[in-house]
């Protein structure tokens, strides 16, 4: 039972109001909506802007959220896939701003987002310049510190900076940081670096995790994966070596959530995790890493990833499993808002359905 936006009951025998809506869902199935925990969705459409490329190696004070446009053309194309919450992740640079958690319903993006500060994005550097790159960002990081010190005081003898303000609750663990690192090297190199700093890291992207895979369990470290349908890092590495990363990470007892990595496919993100079921892991725990894993990496388990009373109602109603591309959402309910699976993919396809019968 959905009411005021909540689930307000779960079960057989609820008693309901007299003025209840009853949606009949005979031979359907409800689960909690999707996630995706890595994505530009709603920063790419505006010409000649790409909204998640600012310019600057250090940019903390930059809040993908504020800039999401909520009348994204892809925004009703990833609901109609089943997801309904999503970690827009700023790009470029170093230090490349903070992410931000957002649902797919809204009419502005203050409607839109659950939390403008989700994360400190860092790109942890790599290539010849990788040596270089990682100095800059302990010394950008050593400067934040010993600015959140002399800021701490009663009367600070340091003017406001927007950018080392910004790094604040981060350097103190209030926040996650979420490294993107691929190989194997630059995993290893941002385990230290967090340990050494004393940040609360997530890993992101993260292809070679599986070679690393006890350190991150004894750490405690949580991963987001993908995109899980990309080449192995390494040419000696096995043609499955990413495909089997978050089956591996499972066996291994790491937390794991998935991502598109894109704005266009944040809607694949479903088939991103059913690539990963093919190749070890179980169903059940891809299901997991889509919905309640996902939104406790992100520090959102009170509100969302399972149908409990007391969370958002958020859900998808489909004809089979979410990680079956030949699956249909039935409908979505954003923090209990009703929405028809429907987009631009599927106007065309019913209007070229319609011409096609038409030849017939």
């Amino acid at each position: 039972m959905i009411e005021k936006g909540r689930i307000a009951a779960v079960g057989r025998k609820v008693s309901l109001p007299e003025d209840a809506k009853i949606i009949e869902a005979d031979g359907l199935h409800v689960f909690p909506g999707l996630i995706d925990a890595g994505t530009t969705l709603g920063l790419t459409e505006i010409d000649k802007v790409a909204d998640y490329a600012d310019t600057g190696l250090f940019r903390p004070d930059l809040r993908a959220g504020v800039a999401v446009n909520p009348d994204s053309a892809l925004i009703p194309v990833a609901r109609a896939g089943g997801v309904t919450t999503v970690l827009i992740v700023p790009k470029i640079g170093i230090i490349s701003g903070q992410a931000s958690l957002v649902s797919l319903a809204g009419w502005t993006a203050p409607d839109m987002t659950l939390q403008l500060e989700a994360g400190l994005a860092i790109q942890w550097p790599g290539g010849k310049s990788a040596k270089e790159r990682v100095e800059q960002l302990r010394q950008f990081v050593h400067r934040a510190r010993l600015y959140d010190r002399v800021r701490s005081v009663k009367k600070p003898s340091v003017s406001l900076d927007p950018r080392l303000e910004a790094m604040r609750p981060y350097l103190r663990g209030e926040r996650p940081v979420l490294v993107e690192a691929t190989s194997r090297k630059q995993i290893a190199e941002a385990l230290l670096f967090a340990e050494k700093e004393k940040l609360r890291l997530v890993l992101v992207g993260a292809a070679d995790a599986w070679k690393l895979a006890p350190e991150l369990k004894k750490r405690k470290v949580p991963v987001i994966l993908g995109p899980v349908m990309r080449d192995p890092v390494a040419e000696y590495d096995p043609f499955d070596a990413s495909y089997a990363n978050a089956g591996r990470l499972y066996e291994a007892g790491v937390r794991f959530c998935f991502r598109s990595d894109s704005a266009t496919n944040s809607r694949n993100v479903p088939f991103e995790a059913a690539m990963a079921v093919a190749y070890g892991l179980p169903q059940r725990d891809a299901l997991r890493a889509l919905t309640l894993s996902a939104a406790e990496i992100l520090g959102v388990a009170d509100q969302l990833g399972s149908i409990t009373p007391g969370k958002q109602a958020t859900l998808i109603v489909t004809d089979g499993s979410p990680l079956q591309p030949s699956t249909q959402i039935k409908a979505v309910f954003i923090r209990g808002q009703p929405f028809a699976p429907r987009s631009r993919h599927t106007k065309l396809f019913r209007r070229y359905l319609r011409r096609l019968n038409e030849l017939r």
